[in-house]
């Protein structure tokens, strides 16, 4: 048995989809957003996708951090560059 009456896909159907659209049709409707998210997929029906942000949060490389570290100190520092991103930036600022 079928989640979906043909109203609610004619409602699908009918408007652009988009996730804050499935989100307010999941919520009306008593069912999840990633059951909407399928079903409009299913029916053909174009979907975007909520935004993603990037994860990087600067400019600097771990390999950059690492190269200025290396500078800094006038040493080659083998592994260095495994360090996590925020231990690198801690040592750099701290130099």
């Amino acid at each position: 048995m079928s989640n979906y009456t043909p109203k609610m896909e004619a409602e699908i159907a009918s408007q652009r989809m988009d996730y804050n659209r499935a989100v307010e049709l999941a919520q009306a409707w008593g069912l999840s957003v990633k059951s909407v998210i399928a079903k409009t997929k299913s029916l053909g029906v174009d979907y975007e996708p909520k935004p993603r942000g990037t994860r990087k949060t600067s400019g600097i490389t771990k390999a950059d951090m690492v190269r200025q570290i290396e500078g800094k100190l006038n040493l080659e520092l083998d592994g260095l560059q495994n360090a996590s991103a925020s231990a690198l930036n801690t040592l750099l600022g701290a130099l």
